[in-house]
């Protein structure tokens, strides 16, 4: 049976929704709705659980080539298939079409503002169930003016990962050993996530300038209990801005 045929629990409506929601590019209100209907869709829940690594993947794949990617043939003729084959490679075809579409979409807005993090108001969280969420204590490492606090929550396919960034004018006083970026450039940064066998993984990145204040969202496979520590880096060095351990 296609996971789009239980009227009693799916609503076709959101058939392309589970990538999106995952990458983090509906709206709020998009969000919301997605979010209730997950509640109560076994299916849909089963989707994004599949596509939870997704985004830490896509972090690491220039704009310019995720979007050729949409190019690339997903089914090949079926005269060389057998019927088992072709059924399941239509059902990866659609799959990978669901998150093609909303990686096109991130791609687009990356090249337009300079950012691959999913950028969320601040009201916006999840609420798909009872989630355990943990703060995150960020530390300053080596940036004065630049100040992080989050949490993790704990998801039935991964966990999701809540932060809000904000980043202050620089003064007279800030150390030597701080991030130097000139206010009106925007500097690139990552989140990377470190699991307790010292395995790294980007699971964002965005661009910010003095003054401004972000609030980013991301969703990663590993399992919160498996994470040692979260860092804000900038990319363009790898230097360490802000540590939290959990």
């Amino acid at each position: 049976m296609s996971r789009f045929s239980s009227k009693s629990q799916h609503d076709d409506s959101f058939n392309d929704w589970d990538a999106a929601y995952v990458l983090g590019s509906l709206s709020p209100k998009e969000r919301h709705q997605y979010e209730e209907h997950l509640a109560r869709c076994a299916l849909c829940r089963e989707a994004v659980s599949q596509l939870a690594g997704i985004p830490g993947i896509l972090g690491t794949v220039p704009a310019e080539q995720a979007i050729q990617v949409l190019t690339q043939d997903a089914i090949p003729p079926a005269a060389t298939q057998t019927l088992p084959e072709l059924a399941s490679r239509v059902r990866r075809g659609r799959l990978r079409r669901r998150v093609l579409i909303a990686t096109a979409g991130l791609a687009v807005a990356a090249c337009a503002v300079g950012t691959t993090a999913v950028l969320l108001p601040r009201e916006s969280h999840s609420q798909i169930q009872q989630a355990l969420a943990i703060p995150l204590n960020f530390a300053s490492v080596s940036a004065a003016n630049f100040t992080v606090t989050g949490k993790a929550l704990s998801m039935g396919w991964g966990t999701q990962l809540e932060w809000v960034c904000e980043h202050s004018e620089k003064t007279t006083n800030t150390p030597p050993n701080a991030l130097n970026y000139d206010s009106s450039v925007p500097s690139p940064y990552q989140l990377v996530v470190t699991d307790k066998s010292g395995k790294e993984t980007v699971a964002a990145s965005w661009q910010a300038t003095d003054q401004s204040e972000i609030f980013p969202v991301t969703t990663i496979a590993l399992p919160i209990t498996q994470i040692a520590k979260i860092e804000v880096r900038l990319s363009s060095t790898g230097q360490v801005a802000a540590r939290a351990n959990l």
